[in-house]
């Protein structure tokens, strides 16, 4: 189960977009909040 959870992961790493601080440092105050709403129901779900 561990070796399929992990390379479940690598899937997912492999698949995803890579961001840099700069890219991070770009995004408007409502990008920023928009993720911060998003990140406070991601428990709830």
């Amino acid at each position: 189960m561990t070796v399929d959870m992990r390379e479940r992961q690598e899937q997912y790493l492999e698949q995803s977009r890579k961001l840099t601080l700069e890219m991070v440092e770009d995004w408007s105050w409502q990008h920023r909040l928009w993720n911060n709403t998003i990140a406070m129901f991601g428990p709830v779900l």
